[in-house]
């Protein structure tokens, strides 16, 4: 088996799978361990899974390093030549979620894999971080006492992971644990490469609506509804028309443009828990919408609002962003604002965002938008900043937007 692979993603996986089918108990190393049955709704067994995390953390750098570039593999639901897998039936975040007590709030971060055996099991696997130079110890924060000595942990207690046993911590062990915190590391330089697009160049818009509002109120006004508080209506629309036809231009936009995608990739290097910003200088940003949520009364605000249903093709609706997720934006006179907090990022494995979250459209006529950035990363202090352009996509004009957008809410292909 080849232990220079990162081991993440499904080819990576599936061979470490076939090498344990292979071996069974005999695969087990410092770096890998295998349990063959296991409960995950038992405390006894999620026990197994945190001391194998605790004490893969605290082995040393440069033993870590060796093996699957630092990372650290369980397996559960495999052994010689059987794979039956773990019952889907438990996430991987609620298993976090119960392993986080007995990790505590420190702890590096893991990541899970899965390669499917059954219509409803998997071989489940946990990969752990690299271990790094500057890391302290590892302690466990919470006593759980089973009813075998190995599925017990202590409050306090340094768990190590040597050839294939998770064990207690040594003095010696424990003293090396703490010159590793107290060493510097020296950290290889930063490289990130960015693909990022696409920003689009609008022209008209400001013309279209122009045109559209000066026609919802000659039709209003035309069909002689500007008596008694209709008319106080219409004058409260005409002071607010300049602020609805800017929302409706931010609807058209958000329905009729692609969305903004952003791929980060470390060369070389391993970041845990990054925080990257980067400014889009020179842009604005929108809500991505999808065509479906094309909306008349959206992008032309009508003098009164009719009861009833609202005339879109489809379902109007937005996604709810789930907690901890990893990219926010902000859109001011400075440009666009982006902040991603992936888990990590892995040496030379591309990190993309989905393109459903916003729009990005430049605010001049340059032929492309320069980017700024800063980042940070857990266990540093200091902060790594610079800089890319990417280009400004073709023209388009406004009413053929419109156009496009009022097509498909009519049913047009």
């Amino acid at each position: 088996m080849d232990t220079s692979i990162v081991p993440l993603g499904e080819n990576a996986l599936r061979a470490i799978l076939e090498h344990v089918v292979e071996l069974g108990d005999a695969a087990e190393t410092g770096y890998l361990e295998v349990k063959s049955t296991i409960d995950l709704t038992q405390t006894s067994d999620l026990i197994k899974i945190a001391k194998f995390l605790l004490g893969t953390a605290n082995r040393p750098v440069e033993t870590a390093s060796a093996h699957f570039q630092g990372h650290s593999v369980l397996i559960l639901g495999a052994a010689r030549g059987v794979a039956p897998g773990v019952s889907r039936d438990v996430e991987p975040h609620q298993i976090a979620n119960r392993l986080s007590p007995y990790l505590g709030p420190s702890f590096p971060s893991y990541e899970f894999g899965r390669v499917p055996v059954g219509p409803d099991r998997d071989v489940l696997f946990v990969v752990g971080a690299p271990p790094q130079i500057g890391q302290g110890p590892f302690p466990c924060h919470k006593s759980f006492h089973g009813q075998k000595g190995q599925d017990s942990v202590t409050d306090g207690a340094i768990y190590v992971r040597a050839h294939s046993e998770t064990r207690p911590a040594r003095a010696g062990e424990v003293n090396s644990l703490v010159e590793r915190a107290l060493a510097r590391r020296a950290r290889p330089t930063l490289d990130l490469a960015f693909e990022a697009g696409p920003v689009h160049r609008v022209e008209g818009l400001d013309s279209i609506f122009s045109d559209l509002y000066d026609r919802e109120e000659k039709e209003f006004t035309e069909a002689g509804l500007t008596a008694g508080h209709r008319a106080e209506r219409l004058a409260t629309w005409r002071a607010e028309r300049t602020m609805k036809m800017a929302t409706g231009q931010r609807h058209l936009l958000g329905v009729a443009l692609s969305g903004f995608r952003i791929s980060v990739t470390s060369r070389g290097r391993f970041l845990s828990r990054p925080e990257l910003r980067l400014t889009f200088h020179g842009c604005t940003a929108v809500d991505h919408l999808e065509l479906d949520d094309f909306n008349l009364e959206s992008a032309i605000a009508p003098v009164i609002v009719h009861p009833g249903p609202v005339w879109t093709s489809g379902f109007a609706g937005h996604d709810f962003v789930p907690a901890n997720y990893p990219v926010e934006w902000t859109s001011d006179d400075d440009g666009v604002r982006v902040t991603l907090t992936p888990e990590s990022l892995r040496p030379d494995v591309p990190w993309v965002t989905d393109a459903d979250d916003f729009c990005v459209v430049a605010a001049d006529h340059s032929d492309d938008v320069r980017v700024s950035w800063t980042l940070t990363e857990e266990g540093s202090d200091t902060s790594s900043s610079g800089g890319f352009a990417i280009p400004v996509a073709p023209l388009k004009q406004g009413r053929d937007l419109f156009s496009a957008a009022l097509q498909h809410l009519r049913g047009g292909d």
